[in-house]
C-alpha cells in the first residue's frame, strides 16, 4: 500500500463518527463551588460543559448547576436542558426505586403533572450511588417529556446529585412498554449515558464553618479570622497544591505556589466576576523571579519594604505608575486603582486598594470594582491575600451596549474616561459601596497565623 493511500485511510478512520465518538473530555472545576466536580463526557453529545453557582431562594436550595452546552443538535451556548446538579444537603431519605417519582416531584415542583418511571437501576457514582431512571412527565394538556434522570447522594451524605438529559429521540408505543425497550432504543443510549455519570467524582471542602453556629469565627490549621455575618452564611475551605514541573509547562503562569483558601458563601453581591475569597500561600513554595509568581512576590515585598512616598498608596489619585501586586494573578490588566492603604493584620502587613481589571475597552458597570488585600506575615513565612467583590451603585448596572460609532467615540476617549472615573472613585465615602469598605477591612485586621 502506498504512503498516500495509507494516510488517507488513516484520514477517513480518524474522521469517522466511530472515532468521533470515542474523544471525551475530563470536566475538572477550578473555583471554589465546582473544584470538588470531576467527571468525563464524550464530545459527541455536548461541546462543553460549564458549572454555574445558584443561590438559594425561596423554597430552593443552593446548588452547583453543570450546563452541558450544545447537547444534541443545538446550535449556540444556549441551555438544553442537559445537565448534573449537585445540592448541599444534611440528610436525605433513602433513595430507591419505589420512591423516585415522589423525589422527582419534590425536585422539580412538578404539580398537576403525570409522572411514569422505568428503566429504574441502581447505579454506583465514584463517589456516592443512586438510581438512573427514564421519567416520562406529562401535563393536563398532554404535553410530554421524556428523558435520563438520576438521583443519588455522596457516600458521606453531605450531597444530592441529580442528572437530567432529555432524550432526542425514542419510539414506543405507550409508557408501559418503556420498560421493554433496549437501552440502545433510546437516544442517546442509556449505557452512554450511565457511564458518565458513574464517571462522576464530588468532593467535600477540607472543612465548613457555618455563621449560625461560628458567629463569624475561622480558626483552621492556625488560620484564624472573623467576619460580620452579614458577609456569609458559611465558609468553605479548600487546600490546593502547588504548580511545579512539569505540570507548570501547560500553567498560564508557569509554576504556583500551593495555598489554602477560604470561600465566604452567601457575600451579598450578585452578577460579581471576582469571587469573594481569602488566600494563605507559603512563601517558600513560592518560585524564582523569572518566574511569574516569583515575580509578583518580589515586587510585594520590595513595596513594603521601602513603602516610598512616592508610592501610589501615597499618590492615590495617579495612574501613572506601575501595577501593583495581587494575588492570585488575573490574565487581565490593572486599569483602575483607588484608595490604595498599607494596612497591618494580627501578624504581618500588606497593601489593600480598590480596583478593576479588563481585557478590553469597555465602561464599567456596578459589580466590576473588588477590594483587593495583598499582604506577607512578619516572620516572612506567609503571603495574604484577599478578593472581596464590591458593588457601587453610583456606577452604570448592566452592560452598556454601543454601535460601531460610538463605540469608536468612546475608545478615542477612553483614558479620558477613566481619569474621570477615577477622581470619582476617590473620593467616594466607604457607604458607597455594598458591602462597606471598613467591614472588609476589619476582616484582615484580624488575621492571625500560628
Amino acid at each position: 500500500m502506498s504512503k498516500r493511500l495509507l494516510m488517507l485511510v488513516i484520514l477517513l478512520i480518524w474522521s469517522s463518527p466511530l472515532a468521533a465518538q470515542n474523544d471525551s473530555r475530563d470536566f475538572n472545576g477550578y473555583r471554589w463551588y465546582d473544584d470538588g466536580i470531576h467527571f468525563t463526557y464524550p464530545l459527541w453529545i455536548a461541546g462543553d460543559a460549564v458549572a454555574t453557582f445558584v443561590p438559594a431562594s425561596a423554597g430552593s436550595p443552593e446548588s452547583v448547576k453543570v450546563i452541558f452546552q450544545d447537547y444534541h443538535d443545538d446550535v449556540g451556548w444556549l441551555p438544553t436542558g442537559a445537565e448534573i446538579q449537585i445540592l448541599p444537603v444534611t440528610a436525605l431519605p433513602e433513595l430507591d426505586a419505589a420512591v423516585l417519582a415522589d423525589h422527582l416531584r419534590l425536585l422539580d415542583n412538578l404539580d398537576d403533572m403525570t409522572i411514569t418511571v422505568a428503566q429504574a437501576e441502581a447505579l454506583d457514582f465514584e463517589t456516592g450511588s443512586g438510581w438512573r431512571f427514564v421519567a416520562f412527565i406529562q401535563d393536563e394538556q398532554g404535553a410530554a417529556n421524556l428523558s435520563y434522570r438520576y438521583l443519588g447522594k455522596t457516600a458521606d451524605g453531605l450531597y444530592l446529585i441529580r442528572a437530567d438529559f432529555p432524550f432526542h429521540e425514542v419510539q414506543f408505543d405507550n409508557v408501559q412498554s418503556l420498560d421493554a425497550l433496549s437501552p440502545n432504543d433510546f437516544a442517546l443510549d442509556l449505557e452512554t449515558l450511565d457511564t458518565l455519570v458513574a464517571s462522576l467524582s464530588v468532593t467535600s471542602p477540607a472543612a465548613t464553618f457555618l455563621t449560625a453556629e461560628t458567629g463569624g469565627q475561622v480558626d483552621y490549621q492556625g488560620i484564624h479570622f472573623s467576619y460580620d455575618p452579614a458577609l456569609a452564611y458559611r465558609v468553605e475551605v479548600d487546600a490546593t497544591a502547588p504548580v511545579t514541573p512539569p505540570e507548570a509547562e501547560s500553567s498560564m503562569y508557569g509554576e504556583m505556589p500551593g495555598y489554602t483558601r477560604f470561600s465566604l458563601v452567601g457575600y451579598p453581591t450578585l452578577g460579581r466576576i471576582q469571587e469573594p475569597q481569602l488566600f494563605v500561600m507559603p512563601v517558600d513554595e513560592f518560585p524564582a523571579e523569572d518566574q511569574p509568581y516569583g515575580a509578583q512576590l518580589q515586587q510585594l515585598q520590595s513595596l513594603l519594604a521601602a513603602q516610598p512616598d512616592s508610592s501610589p498608596a501615597a499618590d492615590p489619585g495617579s495612574q501613572n505608575h506601575e501595577s501593583l501586586p495581587i494575588f492570585p494573578l488575573i490574565n487581565a490588566a490593572q486599569t483602575i486603582v483607588s484608595q490604595p492603604q498599607y494596612h497591618r493584620f494580627e501578624d504581618g502587613e500588606g497593601l489593600r486598594y480598590i480596583t478593576y481589571y479588563a481585557q478590553s475597552a469597555e465602561p464599567l458597570a456596578s459589580n466590576d470594582l473588588f477590594y483587593t488585600f495583598t499582604g506577607i506575615s512578619d516572620d516572612d513565612q506567609y503571603v495574604v491575600a484577599a478578593i472581596f467583590p464590591l458593588f457601587a451603585g453610583f456606577l452604570p448596572q448592566g452592560t452598556t451596549v454601543y454601535n460601531i460609532a460610538e463605540y469608536e467615540r468612546f475608545m478615542m476617549n477612553y483614558q479620558t474616561y477613566l481619569d474621570g472615573l477615577l477622581l470619582q472613585i476617590n473620593v467616594m465615602d466607604q457607604s458607597a459601596y455594598l458591602p462597606q469598605i471598613d467591614r472588609l477591612d476589619a476582616v484582615i485586621a484580624s488575621l492571625t497565623l500560628e
